[in-house]
């Protein structure tokens, strides 16, 4: 984890203490433990500096160990449910739109373009 400033850190601290109290809303059942929890967390970072410090540490790391797996989860989604299919029909298609593919006549194509000074505008 990096070294954050003061600012960042009192922020995540206030993320956290109002995040556990709109679960206490979201989860009407538990309520009274989230605003334990908020409060409880609230006092801790206001009397307690060098225990914030060490919850904020745990907390990143969780966030830190979270981001990591749902990188992997959300990009093997996007594979299997976006490019595997798009893959599997262009093969059965039997199209070559890349070229990629050999043919027996040459991959060579002629292009015969006269260049002028507007293609030179924005080549990007």
């Amino acid at each position: 984890m990096q070294t954050q400033n003061p600012v960042d850190k009192i922020k995540a601290q206030f993320v956290m203490v109002v995040g556990f109290l709109v679960l206490s809303f979201v989860f009407k059942t538990y309520q009274p433990y989230f605003i334990y929890l908020a409060t409880g967390l609230g006092l801790v970072f206001l009397l307690l500096p060098p225990v914030g410090e060490l919850i904020l540490k745990l907390w990143f790391k969780i966030a830190e160990i979270l981001g990591w797996i749902n990188s992997r989860v959300i990009l093997t989604l996007v594979f299997y449910l976006f490019l595997f299919p798009l893959a599997v029909l262009f093969r059965l298609s039997q199209k070559n739109p890349l070229q990629l593919k050999k043919t027996p006549e040459s991959l060579f194509t002629t292009r015969n373009h006269q260049y002028e000074g507007k293609d030179l505008e924005n080549i990007w």
